[in-house]
């Protein structure tokens, strides 16, 4: 950016100079605001004399003269005069681009999307209509004079081409209108550094790596203890009853398949004993006679 005033070139700023600041020269559209500003941090006493109300800026207040610049207030009323404003770009340069809403910068879009940003707690909307005309007028010069409009019947009625309530401004438009608003917001991932865009990915791609990894050999190991599990297998025993002559007495011969010995039980009325115990077998016959 470069500052010229009769064409002599005053003070210039490169992009690059604004990165040790974490800023950048804006490249979103934008509109130029030519005003009369005055800051009170140039030319107005510092440190605040003693006793001096330094919040004080009334011309016509001599409580306040203590915190103002020697001659300020003769400076006023001022008017600020500009002959034209004139915006140049480069040609075919495709970074330039004309209007206030772009395809690649689509600021209406955003504002729609963020409402509540440029609105104050009266207001209903966001951007208001332009007003043209309106304003309550005793004569033609109340709205601008006969070159930019008329007072009719108490109300300023602009000409083609002019607007506010009281005619004083250009009608401004975008010769170039671009509105789509089909496309989303979306969050850029060029917000984010780089580095941690990456340290990320790495993370993830480990992640799922070590999953699917873990997944795998569990099912590997699970099929292969199932195939090499040898279980124990009993034989069944073969039982085989017999009816005695003695009362309920039933005879149960139980003999392992596969095995050294077969064991002989008796049932009398509903109790087991072992024939091959003469004591036990003795003890329950008495008790049964």
């Amino acid at each position: 950016i470069k500052w010229y005033l009769n064409d002599r070139y005053l003070f210039g700023i490169k992009g690059e100079s604004l990165n040790i600041t974490g800023s950048k020269i804006p490249d979103e559209p934008m509109y130029l605001l030519m005003n009369t500003a005055v800051a009170s941090s140039w030319g107005f006493p510092v440190p605040c004399p003693d006793g001096c109300d330094c919040s004080c800026f009334e011309c016509n207040n001599p409580d306040c003269d203590c915190a103002l610049p020697t001659g300020y207030c003769d400076n006023f009323p001022a008017n600020f005069e500009i002959d034209y404003v004139r915006v140049y770009q480069a040609v075919d340069e495709p970074k330039h681009q004309l209007g206030c809403s772009t395809e690649e910068r689509p600021s209406s879009l955003f504002i729609k999307g963020h409402e509540k940003r440029y609105m104050t707690d009266d207001d209903a909307v966001p951007l208001k209509p332009v007003k043209i005309g309106g304003a309550v007028c005793e004569s033609h010069l109340d709205c601008g004079g006969l070159a930019r409009g008329g007072c009719i019947k108490g109300f300023c009625k602009c000409h083609d081409g002019l607007a506010g309530s009281s005619c004083l401004s250009n009608f401004g438009f975008d010769d170039h209108p671009y509105q789509d608003y089909t496309k989303t917001l979306s969050v850029s991932m060029l917000s984010l550094p780089r580095g941690l865009i990456i340290m990320f990915v790495v993370i993830a791609i480990g992640f799922l790596t070590t999953f699917a990894m873990t997944v795998v050999n569990k099912k590997r190991d699970g099929s292969k203890g199932f195939e090499d599990t040898n279980y124990p297998v009993h034989p069944q025993p073969r039982v085989n009853m017999d009816k005695s002559s003695y009362g309920s007495m039933n005879r149960i011969n139980i003999e392992q398949g596969n095995g050294p010995k077969a064991v002989t039980y008796c049932v009398i009325d509903g109790r087991m004993i072992d024939t091959d115990n003469p004591t036990s077998t003795e003890s329950l016959l008495a008790s049964l006679q």
